[in-house]
C-alpha cells in the first residue's frame, strides 16, 4: 500500500505553482492566515490539501484514496497546458482558444467550483438543515413522507432496511437529527461539477492583466456574483443568473473574468485589479496564497476578514410537491 496517496489537493499543486514568489527560490509560496493573522513561508506541494480528502468508500467496504485523486490528475494535467498557453499568449485580447481548450478549461472550473472546503462544510450545513427540517414535516404525514422515500430512492437507488413511516416518525420525535458526511458532500458536489461546467462554457471570457498590483489566489479560488443583488451569500444556482460574473486568478498576472450576459473589456486599472482580490479573499475559508510577502496585504485581509461569504446551498433534494 505504498502507493496510497495521503495528501489531497483540492487547490491543484500546478495551480498554486504559478503564485511561487519569483525572487525567493523555486518553491517559496507566501501564506496569509486569516485566523493566526499571520504570515508564513511554504511550497505548493504542503498547501491546499487535507489528508484523504477524496477518499471513497467501496461496496465492499474498502478505502479508495487513489481513484479521485487519479482522474483529477488527469484533467489538472491537460489545464496546465491551458493556463501555460494564456501566459505565453503576448496579446490576450487577440487570442484564439479552440473549443477543446474552452472545454477542458471549463470542466476544470467546475470541478474547483465543487471541491474546496468552503464548497462542502456550506453543502453539509445546508444538508443538516434542510434534511432536519424535512424530517419533522414528513414526519406529520404519511403520503409526504412517501414522496420523501421515492425521491430519496430516485436520487440513491433502493435502499436496503429503510424505516417505515412509524419507525421513522419515532426517531424524530425523540429528537434525532440526521447530518451529511463529509464523503456525501463530496459525492454530491461532483456530480454537479459537469452542471456547473456547462455553464461556464456558455459564458463569455475575458482574461484580465493586472498592472503595478497583483492577483493573489486562496483556498475557494473561484468568486462569483450577481451583482444586482444584495445578499452576500454564495449560492450555487446563481451561477445561472444572466447577470452572473465569475472570476479566478489564474497567476498574479493574469485572471479569467466569465459572463452570461455582455463581455468586460481588455483594459484594466489597479482599481480593477483590488476589486477581483477582494471578491477572492471574502470567498477565503481561511488560506490567502501570494506571490508576494507584504504587511501591507496581511492588513488588509485582517481588516476584512469578518467579511467572509457563507456558502449557501438551495436544497432541492426529496423537494415535496
Amino acid at each position: 500500500m505504498s502507493n496510497t496517496k495521503k495528501k489531497h489537493h483540492y487547490v491543484p499543486v500546478f495551480y498554486l505553482e504559478y503564485f511561487i514568489d519569483p525572487y525567493k527560490g523555486k518553491d517559496t509560496l507566501w501564506v496569509y492566515d486569516k485566523e493566526k493573522e499571520e504570515i508564513r513561508k511554504s511550497t505548493p506541494l504542503n498547501e491546499g490539501y487535507r489528508k484523504y480528502y477524496h477518499a471513497i468508500t467501496l461496496p465492499d467496504g474498502t478505502r479508495d484514496t487513489n481513484t479521485l485523486e487519479d482522474e483529477f490528475s488527469v484533467i489538472e494535467s491537460e489545464t496546465k497546458k491551458f493556463f501555460n498557453k494564456i501566459c505565453s499568449t503576448k496579446e490576450l485580447k487577440k487570442i484564439r482558444i479552440t473549443d477543446k481548450e474552452r472545454k477542458i478549461f471549463s470542466r476544470f472550473l467546475g470541478l474547483t467550483a465543487v471541491r474546496t472546503p468552503h464548497f462542502r462544510s456550506g453543502l453539509e450545513e445546508s444538508c443538516y438543515e434542510h434534511m432536519n427540517m424535512t424530517n419533522r414535516i414528513v414526519a406529520q404525514d404519511e403520503k409526504k413522507y412517501d414522496k420523501f422515500k421515492k425521491s430519496f430512492e430516485d436520487d440513491f437507488g433502493e435502499i436496503e432496511g429503510f424505516p417505515s413511516f412509524k419507525e421513522f416518525k419515532e426517531f424524530v420525535v425523540s429528537g434525532h437529527e440526521l447530518s451529511l458526511k463529509s464523503e456525501d458532500s463530496l459525492i454530491l458536489g461532483l456530480k454537479k461539477a459537469g452542471y456547473y461546467s456547462a455553464l461556464f462554457y456558455m459564458m463569455n471570457w475575458t482574461f484580465i492583466e493586472a498592472n503595478s498590483e497583483k492577483f493573489f489566489t486562496s483556498d475557494s479560488p473561484l468568486f462569483y456574483k450577481v451583482p444586482d443583488r444584495n445578499s452576500w451569500s454564495l449560492d450555487p444556482e446563481r451561477l445561472k443568473s444572466q447577470n452572473v460574473i465569475a472570476t479566478f486568478p489564474m497567476t498574479p498576472s493574469i485572471a479569467y473574468r466569465g459572463e452570461l450576459k455582455g463581455i468586460a473589456h481588455f483594459k484594466t486599472s489597479n482599481k480593477v485589479t483590488r476589486d477581483l482580490n477582494f471578491g477572492t479573499m471574502v470567498n477565503t475559508e481561511r488560506f490567502v496564497y501570494s506571490s508576494i510577502k507584504s504587511e501591507r496585504l496581511l492588513k488588509y485581509i485582517v481588516k476584512h476578514k469578518g467579511k467572509r461569504i457563507k456558502m449557501y446551498w438551495p436544497i432541492e433534494c426529496y423537494e415535496l410537491r
